[in-house]
């Protein structure tokens, strides 16, 4: 429905019009497209517990595999892959290999998906 919207009103080429056209498409743009850090770290906590089969777990940006029982070297290729199949996104190898803490994952996963856009 909101496409159509925004298709009538682009087509209307009216200057209001167009200015209503630029005030929704920025909404949809913050609102459906972009995340921020906050929500970012949400969707780590949910992927995160899911692959521990785990609810209890709680990560902050300031997180580091030793404060999850089980994240070893294989557990975190295994959370990547994850974060990338749900982001949509693929991280390099000099990416992965700088992830300090979970802050520096959710810095990265911010400029892929921005990237998307």
């Amino acid at each position: 429905m909101f496409v159509i919207i925004v298709f009538k009103i682009i087509k209307n080429n009216d200057t209001i019009d167009f200015l209503v056209c630029k005030i929704l498409v920025t909404f949809v743009q913050t609102k459906f497209i972009l995340k921020t850090s906050r929500e970012i770290l949400t969707d780590l906590n949910y992927i995160i517990r899911k692959i521990f089969s785990d609810e209890t777990i709680v990560i902050s940006e300031e997180s580091v595999p030793k404060d999850v029982k089980g994240w070893d070297s294989l557990m975190h290729l295994e959370i990547i892959a994850a974060i990338e199949e749900f982001y949509k996104i693929k991280f390099t190898f000099k990416e992965v290999m700088s992830f300090r803490n979970v802050g520096d994952i959710v810095g990265f996963v911010l400029r892929h998906v921005e990237e998307i856009k």
